[in-house]
């Protein structure tokens, strides 16, 4: 079986902390990694977003999916200016680096 011939990426968004995320992770990307015939390894990319809301955001989530349990505290998250001069909130530097830690160690 020949290569894809082009490269091939994936984007996971957003990544999410949550009760048994580096677990939940980790199966999801050793899934795929079973799955990608070895030929098909020779340029890919990964994409890892993690989870962020803005104000705006909040409030349509909020007001649409009234009984969401996504964790939206503005107090335990780094505001941060966006591209687009709107800000949003993103996790506290420890925990994107506990994200990236545990994402690169798979």
């Amino acid at each position: 079986m020949q290569g894809l011939g082009y490269p091939l990426g994936f984007i996971a968004a957003p990544i999410y902390i949550y009760e048994g995320w580096k677990e939940g992770y980790r199966e999801l990307f050793e899934k795929l990694d079973s799955e990608l015939p070895t030929e098909s390894r020779n340029d890919i990319t990964f994409e890892l977003i993690q989870h962020r809301f803005t104000k705006p955001a909040k409030r349509v989530i909020e007001k649409n999916y009234p009984k969401t349990k996504l964790i939206m505290n503005e107090d335990e998250r780094r505001y941060k200016w966006g591209r687009y001069g709107i800000g949003k909130y993103i996790y506290q530097k420890n925990e994107e680096q506990e994200l990236r830690e545990a994402l690169e160690a798979i």
